[in-house]
C-alpha cells in the first residue's frame, strides 16, 4: 500500500501552485520531504493529474524497453529524471540502475534476472540409473554406489568424533 493517495498528492500540488508558498514552506506545511513534492510537481507538470495515480502493479520491462528509455540519456538529450518522467516510471533510480548496468555489461545487463533464491547444490548430483547393460556400466554403477557409501561413512565418522569430543569436554 502506498503512503500517499492520488487525491492527497493533487491537493499538495494545488496548494503549492495556488499559494505563494515555496517548496520548502509547502513541505513544512504538509510535513513531507521537499524531494517528494518536487517529484510530484514534475510528474504533474509533465503529464497532468493522471501521473499522480499510484501504479497498482509492478511492470516487468524487457531489455529493449529499458534500452529505449535510457537511449536519450546516452545521447545527452535527457537526464535520468526526465527519462523516468517520459516513461511514467515511479522513480528515476530505476533508470539510473539500468544505465549503470548498460555501461558495465551492455545490452545483456538490461535483461531481467530470475527472482528468488537459487537452488542448493548437492555434493554429488544423483544420477538416474537405468539397469546396467554392459560390464563397464555395471562397474561404473558399483563405483558410483561405493563413492556415495564412502561419503556417508566419512560423514558418520566425523559426527561420531564430534560427539566424543563434546562428551569428553563436558566431563
Amino acid at each position: 500500500m502506498t503512503k500517499y493517495n492520488a487525491q492527497f498528492k493533487f491537493e499538495v500540488i494545488q496548494f503549492h501552485l495556488n499559494t505563494s508558498y515555496s517548496l520548502t514552506k509547502t513541505s513544512q506545511h504538509f510535513q513531507i520531504p521537499v524531494s517528494i513534492i518536487r517529484d510530484w510537481l514534475a510528474k504533474y507538470t509533465h503529464s497532468g493529474a493522471l501521473a499522480l495515480q499510484n501504479q497498482s502493479a509492478w511492470k516487468q520491462y524487457t531489455a529493449d524497453e529499458k534500452f529505449h528509455i535510457i537511449k536519450p540519456i546516452l545521447s545527452g538529450k535527457m537526464s535520468a529524471r526526465q527519462a523516468a518522467l517520459s516513461a511514467n516510471l515511479s522513480s528515476h533510480s530505476m533508470v539510473v540502475n539500468w544505465l549503470k548496468r548498460f555501461k558495465e555489461q551492455g545490452i545483456t545487463g538490461l535483461e531481467s534476472k530470475p527472482k528468488g533464491r537459487k537452488a542448493m547444490k548437492t555434493l554429488i548430483k544423483p544420477k538416474k540409473m537405468k539397469a546396467p547393460q554392459t560390464e563397464l556400466e555395471k562397474l561404473q554403477a558399483e563405483n558410483y554406489r561405493l563413492k556415495l557409501e564412502n561419503i556417508y561413512l566419512k560423514k558418520l565418522a566425523e559426527l561420531e568424533q564430534k560427539e566424543k569430543k563434546r562428551k569428553s569436554s563436558m566431563s
